[in-house]
């Protein structure tokens, strides 16, 4: 790594990025609707109700989804830690911040995930950011075969080795 590093412990690294997640996310109830009655002219009333569920001791606990304010992504994440890009990729290959790293950058590729999947983002600008920034394929696979494989045995070729 270069002469000096801003951040200078892996543990420390870690709390500052867990600071930033913190900052732009919470927890939002989970609600269902529930029909009250009926109005005048029969049409259904519902209202919502929270969803609760049952822990190991039997207490009852309201259900919650992590949201984001807005997406996590690298780049904040950078400028919140007053760090370049270039140096955020330094830490990522030295082997005593390499695991703050991919723990950090695992959290931003699953709320790109997650908000393409659900439909906050435009899935298109999801695939390209997932594709790019995080080094995911698109892949077709028939059956679980990967499809030069299938083309061989539709051809009834032998395979390569």
């Amino acid at each position: 790594m270069g002469a000096h590093k801003k951040i200078r412990t892996a543990g420390r690294l870690r709390k500052k990025c867990a600071a930033f997640f913190a900052s732009i996310r919470y927890d939002e109830p989970v609600t269902r609707l529930v029909q009250v009655g009926l109005s005048n002219k029969g049409k259904p009333i519902y209202e919502r109700e929270d969803v609760y569920r049952t822990d190991e001791d039997g207490n009852k606990i309201q259900m919650t989804v992590p949201r984001w304010t807005r997406p996590p992504t690298l780049e904040a994440l950078t400028v919140y830690l007053g760090i370049s890009m270039d140096t955020w990729e330094r830490y990522a290959k030295d082997e005593t911040f390499a695991d703050v790293c991919a723990w950090a950058k695992g959290i931003c590729k699953e709320a790109l995930l997650e908000r393409g999947l659900n439909g906050e983002s435009n899935a298109q600008l999801t695939q390209f950011v997932l594709e790019n920034a995080y080094g995911m394929q698109h892949k077709i696979t028939l059956d679980g075969v990967g499809f030069e494989d299938w083309l061989r045995s539709y051809r009834n070729e032998e395979p390569e080795m």
